[in-house]
Parts: structure tokens; sequence; C-alpha cells
């Protein structure tokens, strides 16, 4: 059921629902916990970090992307941000915008985080959003009624190997 849930997470996503995919990704890291799964806490994570950038948050995805790395690799993961398709785009584009030395500091943090801390921070309420306009002015583009999802863009997100379009028949 929590990998269900992650999945109905990065549709949300993918549809600019930055709230649902928050609500799908907290039930799922909710359930791995009780199942007392590191490395489903770490997927869970990596799924907050995908709407982080998503969400033009740049340090907090970064930071979150690296707690989830650490938690994946302790659970016996790979050393990958786990199943968010384009992870690896969004997570240069928030470097770039923190500048190596500000994003480096953000890994770390997220990297040296216990469990719970990165749980903790994950849930947090994540602040106003940030200043529209930033980099393209794609922050909020889904809300505003550009059709996109935000940093993903024009990446398409893809869960159990079909297009989200597929899935949503949109």
């Amino acid at each position: 059921v929590a990998s269900i849930l992650d999945g109905l997470g990065e549709v949300a996503i993918a549809l600019g629902d930055f709230g649902a995919a928050r609500t799908r990704f907290a039930e799922s890291l909710a359930l791995y916990r009780e199942m007392g799964s590191t490395r489903g806490i770490g997927i869970a994570l990596s799924g907050f970090a995908a709407l982080a950038g998503a969400e033009w948050r740049a340090e907090r995805a970064v930071r979150l992307a690296g707690a989830a790395t650490a938690l994946h690799q302790a659970g016996g993961g790979a050393i990958e941000l786990i199943r968010h398709r384009g992870a690896e785009d969004w997570l240069q584009e928030a470097r770039e915008a923190l500048g190596a030395p500000r994003a480096d500091l953000a890994w770390a943090a997220g990297q040296a985080m216990t469990p719970d801390e990165a749980v903790a921070f994950a849930l947090a309420p994540p602040g106003p959003p940030p200043r529209a306009g930033g980099r393209g002015g794609r922050a909020g583009a889904a809300s505003a009624g550009g059709g996109g999802a935000g940093w993903l863009g024009a990446h398409v997100v893809a869960y159990a190997g079909h297009d989200v379009a597929e899935v949503v028949q949109v």
C-alpha cells in the first residue's frame, strides 16, 4: 500500500496538485515507519524531495534528497533517488540554483540527519511559497494555469511504466 501511495504522490506532482502529493507521501511515510522499513522511509523522503523540487524549494529539495539517499542506502538500496523520474534533472537544477557550496552543505545536512530528524523535516510545513518568477517563472506554474508541474516541467513522470497521461487519461 505504501508503494501505491508513493506512486499516487508522483502522479499528483505531475498534475501540479502539490497538496495531494504531500498528503500521499505523508501517508506512505507513516506506513513505512509503522513497518520499520528504513529503505521505505528513504523512498518516501525521496517523494518529499521531488515535491520540494516541483515547488521550487531548492535547499529543501537537496536536503531531503541527501536524507533520502542516506536512509535508502542504510536500508540496503542503491545510491539513486529512487523511482522518481526526472529526479536527476530537478536535483541538478536545485544544485545550480543554490550554487555548489550551498548545495553541498544542504546535501551534507540531509545525509547527517537521523531518521527521526529527516521525517520531522519532511513533515514540517515548508513555509510560504518561494518568490514567484525565479528562473523562468516556473514556480507555481501549475497552479497559475500553466498546466506544468513546477520543476518537473516537460519531464514525463511515469508510474508503473505508463506515462501519466495514460494513467489519468489526460
